[in-house]
């Protein structure tokens, strides 16, 4: 059932007030919307609220179409699927500066990232000004926030730098308009951010509960983060100590918020995505997470600082927001990954209709069962994302939890809506269970897949052909698993949609009241860091600097292992290794493209064998970054070549 929240909601006093701040060159002409609004800030309600504010950026790419599209598409994990909006993304097919045409179709969100970060950058910048200058609050409040503050910012530079390289670094609030503008080197990036970080781990070195808001142990897992990307990606920086000093840090860090944190581990990972506890404060392997609200209003985003040639606002687009008006919001991740199961024509063609989720309510009553709710518990009909064959055949089902409890393969019904008159694909009198159809991930199909299959107990989908003449309806292409298309059986039998119906992602599904209704915005809390990225983190720093890189992650397979069964690895770790664990753990939680691009692996010809259509367009050196909006382009006048001082410059080939 649904379990309804109570904690703290980060309310933007800034979408309130509307306050008159600028960002970079972009936004340079825009409008002062009210006013003075200092004499507020200086109030304790307006610095509380101002701090409050700089935490809701963090919704507008959490949980959000086009922030998964950013993280999760082009990778290795996943195959776009039949309506997916973000082909520049999935398969970078034209991934340029300009702003979409059709802004709710294959659109990048560039534009509106940009604005949106640089936004949340200079919020923060503004909420530092006004802690130093406000007399009403305790020091007590003001060290707290200003270690919010910090951690806040360098969060958000994270997500700049490396989705665009070098930026410029803004430490103050910008008030004035100023159209020249230069970017910091990403060296230069990560010094700022982890100055930042070490003012967190300062200032919040009393907070060390979970309440929703940033504590040190966030802030110490943000830094073993910060210090893994600086060494695997630019080689150490400019770090005291170098690489090798960054990666021993890193574990350093990882293993404080291990034995400190209070964070544990679920015996059964489902529990981890169990609905019951996607609360991320009582959730105990969540480090920190992001905050959604049962009440949808207070999800909404801050308005946009930009406004049309009428002085009004400008929203965010559906893409971003799902909604028009922007004045309410929730997290989509249950959307993303979830194939469009009921419109099988084999199920259509039973004893009862597939109901279309817009057909009457009367019509939805089928045999004494509600249709209509059954059939939206598993998707309503999104098919974004598919899981890769390579990401599959990660998972051993014998030894390991996390395929079951991250995946849902097999599809069930009201007994009471079970086909009767169809011996073509269903026997009745062999049907024990209300299972009405199995995708199985396996390359060759197990003798109890067959056996089950013949008995033609539900319908299968398999990996690929399977057995000759036997099996129909594959779900991929290829038996690799690195392309998905649309597949048909023998003429006059079902037409398969291979990238319509797959395997799809579990974790984040959303029921609703009663556990049988999908909404269309969830209030799950999105979860940023969790227990076992410090074990990955301090695996991997291990592994470059000579540790036991094999007992940290076997203490993690541990965690993971089916009850009674050995889920541990032997023989020498990789890099592989790291990133192997790293998919298994993390897919679809918004960090795959970071990790491929800081390791060397978002490349043509890693990319060849797992994902062929993404790798198809991939061009080497172009693609590990995203090009700047043509908007900010277009507003700055120091625009120049790559290496020219004091010039801004567009990333190469774009």
């Amino acid at each position: 059932m649904l379990i309804m929240k109570t904690k703290i909601i980060f309310l933007s006093l800034i979408t309130v007030l509307s306050f008159g701040l600028m960002s970079c060159s972009d936004f340079l002409e825009e409008h002062n919307k009210t006013g003075n609004t200092e004499s507020i800030y200086l109030e304790e309600y307006g610095i509380v609220g101002l701090v409050n504010s700089c935490y809701t950026y963090t919704r507008g790419w959490y949980g959000k179409e086009p922030g998964f599209g950013l993280t999760e598409a082009g990778t290795d994990l996943w195959l776009k699927a039949r309506d997916n909006r973000q082909n520049a993304l999935a398969e970078y097919d034209n991934l340029s500066a300009a702003s979409s045409s059709d802004p709710e179709k294959q659109n990048a969100c560039l534009d509106e990232y940009w604005e949106m970060l640089f936004s949340a950058v200079n919020a923060c910048n503004t909420a530092l000004h006004y802690l130093d200058l406000n007399q009403v609050i305790s020091d007590g409040a003001r060290q707290q926030y200003k270690g919010e503050i910090a951690f806040l910012r360098a969060f958000y530079y994270w997500h700049l730098v490396e989705t665009w390289g070098p930026v410029p670094v803004l430490k103050e609030p910008v008030t004035t308009a100023n159209t020249e503008v230069v970017r910091n080197s990403e060296q230069e990036v990560y010094e700022f951010m982890l100055a930042d970080v070490n003012s967190a781990i300062t200032n919040l070195a009393s907070r060390t509960s979970k309440d929703g808001r940033v504590n040190l142990w966030a802030a110490k897992a943000l830094k073993a983060r910060l210090l893994l990307y600086l060494a695997s990606e630019y080689n150490g920086g400019n770090y005291t100590g170098g690489k090798n000093q960054a990666y021993i840090d890193a574990a350093k860090e990882a293993q404080e918020v291990i034995t400190g944190s209070n964070a544990s581990f679920f015996t059964n990972y489902a529990d981890c995505w169990n609905q019951a506890n996607e609360d991320g404060i009582k959730n105990k392997e969540v480090i920190w997470h992001i905050e959604y609200s049962a009440n949808l209003t207070e999800n909404g985003l801050p308005y946009r600082l930009k406004k049309d040639a009428n002085d009004n606002y400008i929203y965010w687009t559906q893409m971003v927001a799902r909604v028009k008006d922007n004045k309410t919001g929730g997290n989509v991740g249950h959307l993303m990954f979830t194939g469009m199961w009921s419109n099988h024509t084999k199920l259509a063609s039973g004893t009862y209709k597939v109901l279309d989720r817009t057909d009457t309510e009367a019509k939805k009553t089928i045999n004494g069962v509600y249709v209509g709710t059954h059939f939206q518990r598993y998707s309503k009909g999104f098919c974004r994302y598919a899981p890769s064959g390579y990401l599959l055949d990660l998972f051993n089902t014998s030894t390991d939890q996390r395929y079951q409890a991250s995946f849902r393969d097999t599809y069930t019904i009201p007994m009471a809506l079970a086909p009767k008159k169809d011996p073509v694909w269903f026997d009745a009198s062999s049907h024990t269970s209300d299972t009405i159809i199995y995708l199985s991930k396996n390359r060759t199909l197990t003798a109890n897949e067959l056996e089950k299959f013949a008995a033609k107990r539900f319908i299968m989908g398999t990996r690929t052909s399977g057995t000759a003449g036997t099996i129909k309806y594959p779900m991929y292409a290829n038996a690799d698993g690195s392309e998905l298309t649309i597949t048909s059986g023998s003429s006059g039998d079902l037409i398969f949609y291979g990238n319509n119906l797959f395997i799809s992602l579990s974790k984040f599904d959303d029921w609703g009241t009663g556990e049988s209704l999908i909404r269309d915005l969830s209030p799950r809390d999105a979860f940023v860091f969790r227990l076992s990225e410090m074990y990955l983190i301090k695996a991997e720093a291990e592994l470059a600097t000579g540790g036991d890189a094999l007992g940290t992650l076997n203490a993690l397979r541990d965690a993971r292992a089916i009850a009674g069964q050995n889920n541990r690895i032997s023989g020498a770790v990789t890099i592989q290794t790291i990133l192997d664990e790293r998919a298994m753990e993390f897919c679809g939680e918004q960090i795959r493209w970071f990790d491929l691009k800081r390791l060397g692996k978002l490349t043509k010809e890693y990319l060849a064998d797992k994902n062929k259509r993404a790798a198809a367009n991939f061009v080497n050196g172009k693609h590990n970054l995203r090009p700047i909006p043509q908007t900010q382009l277009d507003a700055t006048t120091n625009v120049g070549l790559k290496g020219q001082e004091g010039k801004f410059w567009q990333n190469d080939n774009y």
